[in-house]
Parts: structure tokens; C-alpha cells; sequence
């Protein structure tokens, strides 16, 4: 009996081990992985977005795309008041400090793609899945760039 205990102990060890793979904002930003698996660095994200076009930017973050809504529709640009999600107004300053070692590209970046990694608790909490999960498939890489570009001007 006492085997047996050990064997479910151990068991259940795995189990919540499998369960329990948050990652941590080391491996987050060590990770700097994009939708098709090629590995980016922050330098490299960061001359992507440099290069990038924040007009086209702009054009996508207040169209409607294939979820049924715009960034527009849950955002704020112009301010940082809360729609469903938070206003973006300043964002670049809030995104350099979120998560250390992170610069803001990367930071941004991975909000749009992988919303659920790292979430802001505000004063109202946000809950995970509020931003949809699928904007990797809605946007190219460019597009994405250029959408952080966007982001990037708003504010100061």
C-alpha cells in the first residue's frame, strides 16, 4: 500500500507539472518566437517594426478584420481609458516596463499574438480569452509589424 502511495504521489507530480507550464518572462523573452516559428531576436523585431509601415498600421487597427471586429472596437487610441481592453494612448511608455529585460516591440508584439502570456491586472482585472487568440492567422508578419508600428506613434 505504502508503493502505492508513492506511485500516485509521484504521478500526480508529472501531472501538475504538465499543468502548470506558465512561463516565466525570462522565457518569454528568451523565447521571441514569431507565428511561424523562426526564431527573432529583439534587435531583429525591433529594425521590423523600424521598417515597417505604421499608416498601413493605422488602416488595419480600425478596420473590421475576420474575428467580426476592429482593434478600434475594443481599444482606445486616443486616450488611455478602458474600452473592453486597455486605451493605448502612450502605450510604447507602459510596454518598455512590463515585463523586464522585454523591449517595447517585442512587448507589443507578442500582446497581439499571444494575448494571453502576459496580462495586465488593473484596477478591473482582465480576464484571459478577452482578446481573441487568432490574430496570427487573421494578419501576416508585415501586417502585424505594421500594426505595432501604429501603436508605437500614439501619444508622445
Amino acid at each position: 500500500m505504502k508503493y502505492v502511495r508513492v506511485i500516485i504521489a509521484v504521478l500526480l507530480l508529472f501531472v501538475l507539472a504538465a499543468c502548470g507550464s506558465e512561463q516565466t518572462e525570462e522565457s518569454v523573452a528568451a523565447e521571441a518566437e514569431t507565428t511561424e516559428g523562426v526564431v527573432v531576436s529583439s534587435d531583429d523585431i525591433v529594425q521590423l517594426i523600424a521598417d515597417a509601415d505604421p499608416t498601413n498600421g493605422e488602416a488595419l487597427y480600425n478596420e473590421m478584420n475576420a474575428t467580426g471586429f476592429s482593434c478600434a472596437n475594443c481599444h482606445n487610441a486616443n486616450n488611455e481609458d478602458r474600452l473592453m481592453g486597455p486605451g493605448l494612448l502612450d502605450i510604447h511608455t507602459r510596454a518598455e516596463t512590463r515585463v523586464e529585460g522585454q523591449v517595447a516591440e517585442r512587448y507589443l508584439y507578442d500582446s497581439i499574438v499571444h494575448p494571453n502570456e502576459f496580462i495586465v491586472q488593473d484596477t478591473i482585472a482582465y480576464s484571459a480569452g478577452l482578446m481573441p487568440q487568432n490574430y496570427a492567422d487573421v494578419y501576416s508578419e508585415e501586417e502585424l509589424y505594421d500594426i505595432v508600428a501604429y501603436l508605437l506613434t500614439l501619444g508622445d
